[in-house]
């Protein structure tokens, strides 16, 4: 089975690459959890069913299909007031 190029037409090869993916069991648990027992609390909280749906049906993710399109993997900071601020990735 060939592809084709949408404006050129030319015959695109399949390249396989490797593939990295993230296991996001453990960190999906957690965050079921805090907002089960109220240490996290989501506004609206319309969005808690959104919330345990994602997270309850959790697959690993695909992070080198991202990097390879260029696209952004939402990482980011939060700091807690009191807190010392840590940068981990």
């Amino acid at each position: 089975m060939s592809f084709f190029g949408s404006r050129s037409k030319d015959v695109i090869e399949p390249l396989p690459v490797p593939q990295w993916f993230c296991n996001c069991e453990e960190m999906a648990r957690r965050g079921v959890a805090a907002v089960r027992e109220g240490k996290l609390r989501l506004i609206p909280e319309s969005f808690n069913s959104t919330w345990f749906h994602w997270l309850e049906n959790i697959r690993p993710w695909c992070i080198s299909r991202q990097l390879w399109w260029g696209h952004r993997i939402p990482a980011y900071f939060i700091s807690i007031e009191g807190q010392p601020q840590v940068r981990q990735l």
